[in-house]
């Protein structure tokens, strides 16, 4: 495997070395504990400034901050170490916060007799890193059965959740392009997203909701037990998600390697035969590989050994590494939504999937068809709206 941090541009290199400090915190904070002090990272004589903007860039400061007060780095100033310590803290508090909302939500569909998965947020918090405050999140993700949808947005609204404005005849369309719904809180402080798929038909991968509910494991809450993903259904929708978005934060690869660190007994076997199977195996290799390269995840030899034989992963690592550093924000939004198309169809290995993406990625949302002033038998041309309103945002 190549050296993740072999980034050449002068944006770069001008902060290679904070770069190469916080990745270090990070894997230190996420590996074992065993000889800690011989590899310590040392921030004497980089700039803070630099460390503490790459890190809320990439929304690992609560790792940084563990990693810093537990004794695994040094060379952090008495005031930098205080300010760490209370961002920790806000960290916690809110992600308690969170935790509390998600437990009478799920009591609620469950009282209600609806099945539902929590993804990311606190369950991921729990699971993975062991402990609340040591993930940064601003949302909470429930994934329903497609059945179950709009029984789920009763109890919700019942909740005080608003936000579910599609139209009766419009649902079932709305079900099968989409994935997800945003819902707020009437107060405004909670984001509930509400998923029925895993990622819409151009970028998606088919985990069907019954399999992994007869594989979901049990995650304490807050002393409440609460459905979570089996850890290999985990490590592959992390693996998705993070792929979706370009693993442009560093925080997606930690949930990669926050999972692999806590269940060792991964069943690696099953974990790549599911992937293979769902046209996923790109997706996950590349997952892995940012966890082993950048913060040391242990994996097995095969795997890498797989992983290195992957020559397709090559451009896709190099587009990573220059979201994470940020270098794409300084490029237009048309220049960034073309990468990323690009990167799309280059993550997935089969044509089909490829084809899918180039078919589908026009196909009109619930957006679309709320603000369309088109008559019913014109609706086809929702397609061609659609296309021109994404072009003048990327644009603009």
């Amino acid at each position: 495997m190549s050296d993740p941090f072999a980034i050449s541009n002068d944006a770069a290199d001008a902060s290679r070395k904070e770069w190469r400090f916080l990745v270090r915190c990070l894997a230190m904070q996420l590996g074992p504990d065993n000889d800690v002090a011989a590899s310590m990272p040392d921030a004497a004589d980089l700039s803070w400034d630099t460390i503490l903007q790459l890190a809320e860039a990439n929304r690992v400061v609560p790792l940084l901050s563990a990693a810093v007060l537990g004794n695994r780095a040094k060379g952090v100033g008495p005031e930098a170490a205080a300010d760490l310590k209370n961002r920790l803290r806000h960290v916690a508090r809110r992600g308690m916060f969170f935790a509390m909302e998600l437990r009478n939500v799920l009591a609620s569909l469950r009282q209600a007799g609806i099945r539902c998965i929590p993804l990311k947020g606190p369950v991921l918090t729990v699971g993975s890193y062991q402990k609340l405050g040591l993930r940064d999140f601003d949302d909470l993700d429930l994934l329903v059965a497609p059945a179950e949808v709009t029984r789920a947005v009763v109890v919700l609204e019942k909740l005080g959740y608003g936000g579910w404005d599609i139209p009766e005849q419009r649902v079932a369309c709305h079900l099968s392009s989409e994935s997800e719904h945003n819902l707020v809180r009437e107060d405004g402080a909670v984001t509930l997203d509400l998923h029925w798929a895993v990622g819409r038909k151009y970028f998606t991968i088919p985990l069907d909701f019954e399999e992994l509910w007869r594989r979901t494991t049990r995650t304490k809450l807050i002393g409440a037990d609460v459905p979570d993903l089996s850890a290999e259904d985990a490590v592959l929708f992390l693996c998705y998600h993070g792929g979706k978005h370009l693993f442009g934060r560093l925080s997606w690869v930690c949930d990669v390697a926050a999972t692999i660190a806590a269940h060792p007994n991964l069943d690696w076997d099953a974990l790549l035969t599911r992937a293979t199977q769902m046209g996923a195996r790109r997706l996950l290799l590349l997952g892995l590989r940012l966890a082993h390269d950048l913060l040391e995840s242990n994996l097995p030899i095969r795997l890498r050994q797989l992983i290195d034989s992957e020559s397709a992963l090559e451009p896709l690592v190099a587009t990573v590494l220059r979201n994470m550093l940020g270098q794409a924000n300084s490029t237009s939004r048309l220049k960034q939504q073309i990468e990323a198309s690009l990167f799309h169809l280059r993550v997935r290995e089969r044509t089909s999937d490829k084809f899918r993406y180039l078919v589908w990625a026009a196909e009109p949302n619930a957006r679309d068809w709320r603000d369309s002033r088109l008559p019913r038998s014109l609706s086809f041309l929702l397609v061609f709206s659609r296309s021109i309103r994404l072009l003048r945002k990327n644009v603009a």
